[in-house]
């Protein structure tokens, strides 16, 4: 379990994993683009949304203690989250069921057995 990736608090989210995704070929993140692997991030990558809503580019923390307050919060509300989470039973290990599948050929009869695309 790796717990929260990210976690927005007001103007400002942290990434605490990042890993490729198809819709991220565009950014300038070595660690978004679609093949990039599960990363993670120790201190977090902290954003501004209302200067960077794209997140493309992670604040500096070094020498900033007013973003490395904000980061401290952030880490805090995680914790406490984390410690409270309830984590519900995995639906994707229960198996499939084809009978709750929808069927690709509405007009087709008998159903469900003529639904098998």
């Amino acid at each position: 379990m790796y717990g929260l990736f990210a976690l927005r608090l007001g103007k400002y989210k942290a990434h605490f994993y990042t890993r490729g995704a198809t819709h991220s070929g565009t950014t300038p993140d070595q660690d978004c683009p679609v093949f990039a692997v599960l990363k993670a991030h120790d201190p977090p990558l902290l954003f501004d949304l209302e200067a960077d809503p794209s997140e493309h580019y992670p604040l500096q923390l070094f020498g900033k203690p007013d973003l490395q307050a904000v980061l401290q919060q952030i880490i805090q509300v995680k914790e406490k989250f984390e410690a409270s989470m309830v984590f519900g039973e995995s639906q994707i290990s229960k198996g499939v069921d084809t009978d709750l599948e929808p069927c690709c050929n509405p007009q087709c009869s008998p159903k469900p057995g003529c639904c098998r695309c």
